[in-house]
Protein backbone atom coordinates (compact mmCIF):
# COMPACT_ATOMS: atom_id res chain seq x y z
CA UNK A 1 0.00 0.00 0.00
CA UNK A 2 2.93 2.23 0.67
CA UNK A 3 4.22 1.68 -2.51
CA UNK A 4 1.12 2.49 -4.12
CA UNK A 5 1.00 5.45 -2.45
CA UNK A 6 4.44 6.64 -2.86
CA UNK A 7 3.91 6.75 -6.75
CA UNK A 8 1.14 8.41 -7.19
CA UNK A 9 2.92 11.34 -5.07
CA UNK A 10 5.90 10.94 -7.05
CA UNK A 11 2.69 11.86 -9.88
CA UNK A 12 1.35 14.57 -8.62
CA UNK A 13 5.20 15.98 -8.38
CA UNK A 14 5.20 15.47 -11.85
CA UNK A 15 2.83 17.03 -13.08
CA UNK A 16 3.02 19.82 -10.37
CA UNK A 17 5.84 20.73 -12.11
CA UNK A 18 4.86 20.23 -15.73
CA UNK A 19 2.03 22.99 -14.61
CA UNK A 20 4.62 25.20 -13.40
CA UNK A 21 6.44 24.59 -16.51
CA UNK A 22 3.95 25.68 -18.44
CA UNK A 23 3.32 28.85 -16.75
CA UNK A 24 7.19 29.94 -16.54
CA UNK A 25 6.71 29.31 -20.34
CA UNK A 26 4.04 31.42 -20.99
CA UNK A 27 5.54 34.08 -18.95
CA UNK A 28 8.74 34.33 -20.77
CA UNK A 29 7.78 33.66 -24.64
CA UNK A 30 4.76 36.08 -23.88
CA UNK A 31 7.25 38.49 -24.16
CA UNK A 32 7.21 38.02 -27.67
CA UNK A 33 3.93 39.29 -29.54
CA UNK A 34 4.71 39.25 -33.03
CA UNK A 35 4.71 36.61 -36.04
CA UNK A 36 8.80 35.74 -37.15
CA UNK A 37 10.06 34.01 -39.60
CA UNK A 38 13.64 32.92 -40.45
CA UNK A 39 13.89 32.57 -44.31
CA UNK A 40 17.46 31.36 -45.56
CA UNK A 41 17.74 31.81 -49.39
CA UNK A 42 21.38 30.27 -49.95
CA UNK A 43 21.23 26.58 -50.48
CA UNK A 44 24.95 26.05 -48.21
CA UNK A 45 23.63 28.16 -46.20
CA UNK A 46 20.36 26.00 -45.62
CA UNK A 47 22.28 22.64 -45.54
CA UNK A 48 24.20 24.19 -42.14
CA UNK A 49 21.73 25.08 -40.85
CA UNK A 50 19.70 21.83 -41.28
CA UNK A 51 23.08 19.67 -39.59
CA UNK A 52 23.11 22.41 -36.40
CA UNK A 53 20.00 21.89 -35.87
CA UNK A 54 20.06 18.10 -35.97
CA UNK A 55 23.43 18.39 -33.86
CA UNK A 56 20.68 20.18 -31.24
CA UNK A 57 17.92 17.53 -31.68
CA UNK A 58 20.69 14.61 -31.17
CA UNK A 59 21.75 16.17 -28.30
CA UNK A 60 18.45 17.05 -26.35
CA UNK A 61 17.55 13.66 -27.26
CA UNK A 62 20.96 12.16 -25.63
CA UNK A 63 19.90 14.64 -22.52
CA UNK A 64 17.13 13.28 -22.50
CA UNK A 65 18.37 10.08 -22.39
CA UNK A 66 20.53 10.64 -19.92
CA UNK A 67 17.92 12.15 -17.49
CA UNK A 68 15.68 9.03 -18.32
CA UNK A 69 18.26 6.56 -17.19
CA UNK A 70 18.81 8.67 -14.06
CA UNK A 71 15.29 8.87 -12.81
CA UNK A 72 15.67 4.97 -13.42
CA UNK A 73 18.26 4.42 -11.02
CA UNK A 74 16.52 6.61 -8.35
CA UNK A 75 13.94 4.61 -8.69
CA UNK A 76 15.65 1.40 -8.10
CA UNK A 77 17.80 2.24 -5.83
CA UNK A 78 16.15 0.36 -2.83
CA UNK A 79 19.12 2.12 -0.57
CA UNK A 80 17.86 5.89 -0.76
CA UNK A 81 15.39 6.91 1.65
CA UNK A 82 12.15 8.31 0.31
CA UNK A 83 13.04 12.07 0.90
CA UNK A 84 16.16 11.30 -0.78
CA UNK A 85 14.85 9.73 -3.53
CA UNK A 86 11.88 12.69 -3.70
CA UNK A 87 14.94 14.95 -3.45
CA UNK A 88 16.80 13.71 -6.53
CA UNK A 89 13.84 13.53 -8.66
CA UNK A 90 12.98 17.01 -8.16
CA UNK A 91 16.54 17.51 -9.16
CA UNK A 92 15.57 15.24 -12.35
CA UNK A 93 12.95 16.92 -13.13
CA UNK A 94 14.02 20.51 -12.89
CA UNK A 95 16.82 19.53 -15.23
CA UNK A 96 14.80 18.47 -17.85
CA UNK A 97 12.32 21.61 -17.58
CA UNK A 98 15.44 23.19 -18.12
CA UNK A 99 16.37 21.32 -20.75
CA UNK A 100 12.45 21.31 -22.60
CA UNK A 101 12.53 25.30 -21.86
CA UNK A 102 15.77 25.53 -24.17
CA UNK A 103 14.33 23.42 -26.78
CA UNK A 104 11.30 25.20 -27.41
CA UNK A 105 13.00 28.68 -27.20
CA UNK A 106 15.29 27.72 -30.74
CA UNK A 107 13.82 26.75 -34.17
CA UNK A 108 15.55 23.54 -33.70
CA UNK A 109 13.03 21.88 -35.42
CA UNK A 110 8.80 21.97 -36.41
CA UNK A 111 6.81 21.26 -33.25
CA UNK A 112 4.11 19.91 -35.80
CA UNK A 113 5.77 17.83 -38.38
CA UNK A 114 9.45 17.77 -36.84
CA UNK A 115 10.70 18.90 -39.85
CA UNK A 116 14.34 20.77 -39.43
CA UNK A 117 15.35 22.19 -43.23
CA UNK A 118 12.46 24.48 -43.97
CA UNK A 119 12.31 27.87 -42.46
CA UNK A 120 10.37 28.02 -39.53
CA UNK A 121 7.89 30.56 -38.19
CA UNK A 122 7.60 31.83 -34.91
CA UNK A 123 3.72 31.75 -33.41
CA UNK A 124 3.56 33.88 -30.60
CA UNK A 125 0.23 32.94 -29.44
CA UNK A 126 0.85 29.27 -29.89
CA UNK A 127 4.29 29.78 -28.11
CA UNK A 128 5.73 27.65 -30.85
CA UNK A 129 7.84 27.29 -34.12
CA UNK A 130 6.14 25.88 -37.09
CA UNK A 131 7.84 24.93 -40.55
CA UNK A 132 6.11 27.32 -43.21
CA UNK A 133 3.31 25.06 -44.80
CA UNK A 134 1.98 23.66 -41.40
CA UNK A 135 1.72 27.50 -40.24
CA UNK A 136 0.08 27.84 -43.53
CA UNK A 137 -2.23 25.35 -43.18
CA UNK A 138 -3.04 26.14 -39.86
CA UNK A 139 -3.54 29.89 -40.72
CA UNK A 140 -6.05 28.83 -43.30
CA UNK A 141 -7.57 26.41 -40.97
CA UNK A 142 -7.73 28.95 -37.65
CA UNK A 143 -6.96 32.63 -38.98
CA UNK A 144 -7.56 34.10 -35.07
CA UNK A 145 -5.36 32.41 -34.14
CA UNK A 146 -2.66 32.12 -36.57
CA UNK A 147 -1.92 35.89 -37.35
Amino acid sequence: MLLIWIKYQNLFIFFTHIIYIYLNLILVLSMSRSKKLRVLKNIKLRNVRYALRTILRLEYEKRLDILGKKWSEVEGNESLTYEQKVRQQKEIIAQREQLDLIKRKYPINCAICGDRMEDLVWNPNRHQWRCVPCYEQAHKNFPEIYP
